[in-house]
């Protein structure tokens, strides 16, 4: 009986270790699913990332959007890279001419800091502004992925 209790109790440490790590795994394939929604394109497919708005006391964007599309190299050999489209509206509250930087970072798959994609949103003073900005950047293949999350916007007035 000696032998048989912490053997019994063995064995419910190990259940309950058994239970952690089936509710960790739920946990991390829940994120996965986060992070999907956040990652660019695969091939030549496309996909639409939302920005939301950005409201402050001197401007305002709404409806901002990325349309993400996968490129192919031009020539063989040539890297793959990701064009991106910003679009949306924006609106200058001040009296002087707004330029706001929106920055969108990319991260890789170990979640490291690889790269941003950039954009200027040019406003005349009390003007609003429609936004259809292109640019390319990095491509989002091994797992590259964008992070809304941690868009950051500064603005320069002149």
């Amino acid at each position: 009986m000696k032998i048989l209790l912490p053997i019994m109790m063995l064995s419910l440490a190990v259940s309950g270790c058994a239970q952690l790590s089936d509710g960790l795994q739920a946990v991390n394939d829940t994120l996965a699913g986060i992070n999907s929604g956040l990652s660019g394109s695969s091939g030549n497919a496309s996909s639409t990332l939302s920005l939301g708005t950005k409201t402050t006391e001197q401007y305002e964007l709404n409806n901002l959007k990325m349309f993400v599309r996968q490129l192919g190299g031009n020539y063989e050999g040539a890297l793959p890279q990701t064009e991106v489209t910003f679009t949306g509206e924006g609106r200058n509250k001040t009296s002087r001419l707004m330029v706001v930087s929106i920055h969108v970072p990319i991260y890789d798959k170990q979640g490291r800091y690889v790269s941003s994609v950039m954009t200027d949103v040019h406003m005349p003073a009390k003007e609003r502004v429609k936004i259809n900005n292109t640019v390319v950047t990095v491509s989002l293949t091994d797992g590259n992925r964008f992070n809304t999350q941690k868009t950051k916007y500064q603005v320069n007035r002149f």
